[in-house]
Order: structure tokens, then sequence, then C-alpha cells
């Protein structure tokens, strides 16, 4: 049986648009992943709302994924594969970051991974997240303008550090979005979207009896 972390965000932990709370199991894509590949493999879900990949939330403590990964890793070992979705949060205006700088954070974040895991056949999906919504400068102030400029611009920056540090990639915004409720967080029906997504790719890296 092969065992996948899922190290995210609020997207992740299945967040929904209106704010209510956490979709159950059924819904959110980890819970869809850990049914549909049922007795093949463990889904190992840790998604916290407000993380980012290594900047300190001015407000909340332990959102920093540089600074928790290690953990994560090393707890829940042997880990076969880890998949990576973060990034949203690291475009809140605050932080100023571009996706170039996003990107650089990102590969602190897989280094860190790499160097805490004792199987050095552990496997890297990195997932760039959705979009923010179309209408995100009206409902959040959280975002700005460089905000949606370096959202746009991330899939293309995590698609070429996947090359450089010998990671699997999926661009999440291929195959679901934000809601337009929040233009944040998916909806039930984006979170099945993404998990067929996912689904297929982990059946794809683990073919052939790799």
């Amino acid at each position: 049986m092969k065992r996948i972390l899922c190290f995210g965000d609020s997207n992740t932990y299945g967040y929904k648009p209106d704010r209510s709370g956490q979709f159950n199991e059924n819904i959110r894509w980890t819970g869809l992943l850990s049914k549909s590949l049922k007795d093949d493999f463990t889904i190992i879900e840790d998604g916290v709302c407000g993380r980012t990949l290594a900047l300190d939330d001015p407000m909340f403590a332990g959102r920093n994924g540089l600074k928790s990964i290690e953990n994560a890793v090393r707890s829940n070992s042997p880990i076969d594969l880890l998949i990576i979705m973060l990034g949203t949060n690291d475009l809140k205006y605050f932080y100023g970051m571009t996706a170039k700088k996003i990107a650089q954070n990102c590969g602190r974040l897989i280094d860190k991974a790499v160097s805490s895991c004792e199987e050095a056949s552990m496997k890297i999906l990195l997932i760039s997240p959705v979009l923010l919504g179309d209408n995100i400068l009206s409902v959040s102030p959280t975002y700005n303008m460089q905000s949606v400029t370096a959202s746009h611009s991330l899939a293309a920056e995590f698609e070429a550090l996947s090359k450089r540090k010998n990671c699997y990639f999926l661009a999440a915004e291929n195959y679901a979005k934000a809601s337009e409720v929040d233009c944040e967080h998916m909806t039930a029906a984006e979170h099945k979207k993404l998990a067929k997504a996912i689904e297929e790719k982990i059946r794809q890296i683990f073919s052939d009896g790799n």
C-alpha cells in the first residue's frame, strides 16, 4: 500500500467558499481521493487554512509551511508521494510577493521536505493552485492587482521549478476554479473535478510498478 501525504492550505483542508466550515470527506478532494484509490493507497490529509510556502502570517501563528514540513514528513513516514498544493495565501497583498519569489520559496520547501525524508524513494507532486477568481478585488481586501498578476503566472513558475527539482507537476487551474462567492475556495463540484485529475496523475506516477 502506497502512502500519500497531501500538504496544503484551505483548499486542501476543504474550506467552504461561504465560510461555513469544512466540506466533509465525501466532498473535499482529499476525501474523494481516499475513496477512489481505495485499498491501494493511504491518503494523509494535512491542510491548514492560511498556510503559506515559507512566510509568517502577521496575525496567525503556525501558518508557515517551511517551518512545519519537516514534522509533517517525519511524523507520517514512510511517504511514497508528497503532494504540495500551496501558493494562494502567498499572494496576499501584505506579503508583496511576485510569482517568481513564491516559486523560490516553493523550492526551499521542496528541499526541506526531501532533506527531512529518510526514504530516498519519496516522490513529489507539485500542484499549482487554482487561480484567484475574476472578482477577487471586489470581494476580498486581502488581495490586490499584483496578487492577480502573480496568480496567473504561478503555474508556469511552478512547472519550471518542478523540472529543476525533478518533481511531477499538475496545474489545478486546468481542471478546477475558485468559487464566484469568495473567488478563492473551490465548490463541491470543483473539488470533484480536481480529485479526478489528481487521481489520474497519481495512477500515472505509480504505473508500471514504479
